[in-house]
């Protein structure tokens, strides 16, 4: 994806913004999409909990293994690298979505 952007020359009366705005909202199609909007800021919500959730998980993880004996931890370390890749895992996914989203919404606009 191409990131420039092509100022549009000021509009010579507020009348004029107003319609080149209602123009660019039908163009991108924002109505149509507002539903598939919604849905995606509902899936970043739920993203941030599932995230907010993994890091207490991960804290939790980390402070048991703390306070297992040094003798012990060897055996133990098996468990707190799977917990860091499940939640590098989780991020990299939310990352990933929130990226789509930006970018289907980017390419709508970069069109008009």
């Amino acid at each position: 994806y191409s990131f420039e952007l092509n100022p549009p020359r000021p509009p010579s009366t507020e009348m004029e913004a107003a319609e080149r705005a209602a123009g660019a909202w039908e163009a991108v199609g924002l109505t149509a999409r507002r539903a598939e909007l919604d849905q995606q800021s509902l899936d970043i919500v739920d993203f941030q909990e599932v995230s907010a959730n993994g890091r207490e998980t991960l804290k939790g993880v980390i402070k048991d293994f703390r306070g297992v004996p040094a003798a012990e931890r060897p055996g133990k370390v098996g468990g707190v690298i799977k917990a860091f890749q499940g939640e590098v895992d989780a991020l990299t996914r939310r990352a990933a979505f929130a990226e789509n989203a930006f970018f289907a919404v980017y390419k709508a606009l970069e069109d008009v």
